[in-house]
């Protein structure tokens, strides 16, 4: 059987007036600052943002994001906030939870506040799961800075 790409690719943009701020998941640290650097490095060199406009935020796990994802949205200096965290099921149910947790706040907080969040938090099964999709943050990252675009274009649309 044939297989075809149908990732979505967009076309990077100057988006150096836009801000935005990185929340990094401390637990699997050695996998989230590969996470995190990823990011900063496709934000500077695909949209042109410079250091001053992305603000990394330190959280202990992946449970804490939500309330983070929450005042970084309430405060609404961000056009899009990058939740990045590995979650790797272990022998109980907390996978689960957290998963679940950190999941539900991403979409809450999206919608209620029209801001851009990606899923940059990988769910997985394995150490070696985790490691094979971390090449994919820069995709997280465009989507991200692709949906901002969109917000921002709708939002700004002058009312007639």
């Amino acid at each position: 059987m044939a297989t075809t790409n149908n990732k979505f690719i967009p076309e990077p943009f100057n988006a150096s007036s836009y801000r935005v701020a990185i929340i990094w998941c401390q637990f699997n640290k050695d996998m989230t600052g590969v996470m995190k650097e990823t990011a900063i490095n496709c934000l500077s060199t695909d949209y042109n943002m410079s250091d001053d406009s992305i603000d990394v935020f330190k959280v202990a796990g992946a449970a804490d994001v939500g309330s983070l994802l929450a005042a970084l949205a309430k405060s609404g200096r961000y056009d899009c906030v990058f939740p990045l965290g590995v979650i790797i099921q272990g022998e109980t149910n907390h996978f689960d939870y957290v998963a679940k947790s950190v999941s539900d706040a991403i979409s809450l907080v999206s919608t209620n506040y029209a801001l851009a969040i990606p899923f940059g938090i990988l769910t997985v099964n394995t150490i070696q799961q985790a490691l094979d999709r971390l090449a994919h943050t820069a995709d997280y990252v465009h989507a991200g800075m692709h949906n901002a675009r969109l917000i921002k274009e709708i939002l700004t649309v002058d009312k007639i």
